[in-house]
Formats: structure tokens, C-alpha cells, sequence
């Protein structure tokens, strides 16, 4: 016999939920967090996405920020032994959400007073490479280092730090001084990851578009050899600017390698392929092959539709999508991406997406 429930039963109805999956990568190098979800449908929902990457972001940050308003107060007290123990114990942290104050906050540290500070010195070296501080500081560092410890350094070693002074000279504007310091420290060793990055820094400062392709060759070649496939592609791209105008045919070459090395599946480098694309998409449509254009556009405006926190990027890949399918006589189409572009600009513009 069937049983109804009586009319003044309080359960309550269950209400319908919503579910949605969220897939967040961080490259620690470029200290970017790139998130990808399926069920991104609705303006609400990259908003909750968008939530929680800087919840994310948030939590790591601010534990970071504990731990270097711990540092600074050892070094005012000069704890410099104990600050230089607080960095390395909390090294992971550090990496995964890197923070220039920490750098900032490690310049007050007297590193004569460490028993590690080689060690110490060598940590700043890299904390001001990451961050792209190629200042007095830095150039001083790598000095003292040379001075103290040189003995106890490997030829590769010693080249490397030859290599940053070379950049910082560079940077400064002194390039005579960055040839003679580069082709110093390619004498020191011969490892490809050295090689690559001293090719890298002459590429910069070449007079001629020949020299810089030979010397960005040069560079790419030996990126690839040491499994660096990311400073690889950035060679690429760069030779692609370079050709870009003279050999447009070439430029296209390069960035079509950057592509299919890019194509991994993994959310960070479906980013760099859809910056890759939309390089390809400028270039196209500069020879005039607009079909091909739009092909290119339609994959990049594709990529960036469920990922998260590429939302001007993804904005501006509409509005060129918009041009390019006008261009083809697509209407629809560029109506469509035009509506959906003013969109996502209002929202950035009024703060609700950041």
C-alpha cells in the first residue's frame, strides 16, 4: 500500500545545486595563475572563478607577507643568522609566490655577518634576475662573489655570473662593455644553458637584423638542447618580430614551430598558444590571407573562452576577432564577437572583472 506524505510534512525540498570544475596552474617563473573551467556560461560564473584564483592567490601571499615582516624584524634586530634560516625554511613559499619585498626587505641583511654567505649571495643573484632588477646592487653582488668565493665556483658557474654583468651593462645602456664582459664569459664553459642565454643578450644589442637572427639562432638551438622549451619559443617569437616585415613567409615559420612545441594541453601553455595564434592572426592579415586570419582568430577567441584570469587578453582577441571575420564578409560572426567583446570591456572597466 502506498504511503503519501501528510500535507504539513517540514521537510524541506531539496533545492538544485550547481556544479562547476575549475582546473588553476601557476608558473612560478612568470608568477602568473592561469585557470580553465568547461562550465564558464554566464558572466556570474567567470566572476566565482575569478574569486577563487585570487582566493588562491590571496592565501599564499599573505602567508608570504608573514613570513617577511618576520625577516625584516630578525634583521633590525640583527638576526641575520636567523633571517637567512627563516628564508630557507620557508624556501617553497617563497618560490611558489614570489614577493620583490622579500628582496627589498634582504638588501638590509649584512651578509659578512653569515656563516652561509656564498649561499646568501647567491640567493639575492637569483631573486634579482627573477624579478628583472639588473641594478648597482646586483652588479655589486655578483662582484663580491667573484672576489670571495671564485675559487669554489665552477667554470659554468663563473660564467653565468660574467653573463648577468653582461645584461646589467647591457641594460645600462654601456654595450661596448657588454660584448667585452659576454665574450669573457663564453670563454668559461661551453653548456648550452650558459651558451643560450649569452646568444640571447648579443641578439639584443645586434646592429643588423642579420646578426640578430644568427645570434637568436644561436640561442634557440641551445635552449632546445637543454630541455628549455619555454625560452626556446620566446627565441622563436622573437625571430618571427624580426622577419616580420622583410620575410613575412619566414616570420610565419617561426611562430608556426612555437605553436606546435606550445600545443602540450596543459592550461599555462594553452595561454602561450593562444598568444601565439594571435600573433599568427596579425601576420596573416597583413600578407592579406584573411580566410586563413580568421581560422587562426577563431581558435585563439576559442582557447580563451573558458580560461580564467585572461580576460583582457580574451577581450582584445574579440575585438580583433570582430575585424577579421568584417574582413571576410562574416557578419554574424563579428557582431557576435563585437557584443561579447563590449561585454567583457564594460565588465573590466566597471571593476567587475580584474
Amino acid at each position: 500500500m502506498a504511503i503519501e506524505n501528510p500535507k504539513d510534512d517540514k521537510t524541506p525540498e531539496r533545492t538544485a545545486t550547481k556544479s562547476m570544475q575549475f582546473v588553476f596552474e601557476t608558473d612560478t617563473n612568470l608568477n602568473v595563475t592561469v585557470g580553465e573551467s568547461p562550465d564558464i556560461k554566464s558572466s556570474p560564473d567567470r566572476k566565482l572563478a575569478l574569486r577563487i584564483r585570487q582566493s588562491l592567490n590571496d592565501g599564499f601571499g599573505k602567508r608570504v607577507q608573514g613570513f617577511i615582516q618576520e625577516i625584516r624584524g630578525l634583521i633590525e634586530r640583527k638576526s641575520y643568522s636567523c633571517a637567512w634560516e627563516k628564508v630557507k625554511e620557508n624556501a617553497f613559499f617563497f618560490d611558489f609566490a614570489p614577493s620583490i619585498e622579500l628582496l627589498t626587505v634582504l638588501k638590509e641583511l649584512t651578509s659578512s655577518e653569515l656563516e652561509e654567505e656564498k649561499e646568501f649571495l647567491l640567493y639575492t643573484i637569483q631573486l634579482s634576475t627573477r624579478f628583472g632588477i639588473y641594478d648597482d646592487y646586483l652588479d655589486s653582488t655578483i662582484d663580491i662573489v667573484l672576489d670571495k668565493y671564485k675559487l669554489s665556483l665552477n667554470d659554468r658557474e663563473i660564467g653565468n655570473l660574467l653573463a648577468i654583468k653582461g645584461d646589467i651593462a647591457r641594460i645600462s645602456g654601456m654595450l661596448n662593455v657588454a660584448v667585452r664582459i659576454y665574450n669573457e664569459a663564453l670563454q668559461m664553459s661551453q653548456d648550452s644553458s650558459l651558451l643560450a642565454g649569452i646568444y640571447e643578450g648579443l641578439s639584443k644589442i645586434a646592429e643588423s637584423d642579420e646578426e640578430k637572427i644568427k645570434y637568436l639562432t644561436y640561442s634557440s638551438d641551445r635552449y632546445l638542447e637543454t630541455g628549455n622549451i619555454k625560452n626556446h619559443l620566446n627565441c622563436l617569437v622573437n625571430l618571427a618580430r624580426v622577419c616580420k616585415t622583410a620575410q613575412p613567409k619566414k616570420s610565419l615559420s617561426y611562430i608556426e614551430s612555437a605553436i606546435t612545441l606550445s600545443d602540450d594541453g596543459s592550461v599555462i601553455n594553452k595561454e602561450i598558444k593562444a598568444q601565439l595564434l594571435f600573433m599568427k592572426t596579425q601576420q596573416l592579415a597583413q600578407i592579406g590571407d584573411y580566410k586563413k586570419s580568421l581560422t587562426a582568430i577563431r581558435e585563439v577567441c576559442d582557447l580563451r573562452s573558458n580560461m580564467i584570469g585572461v580576460e583582457r587578453s580574451y577581450c582584445d582577441s574579440l575585438y580583433l576577432g570582430s575585424h577579421i571575420a568584417k574582413l571576410n564578409n562574416e557578419f554574424e560572426l563579428r557582431d557576435s564577437y563585437k557584443e561579447l567583446a563590449e561585454s567583457i570591456g564594460n565588465q573590466i572597466d566597471n571593476g567587475n572583472i580584474t
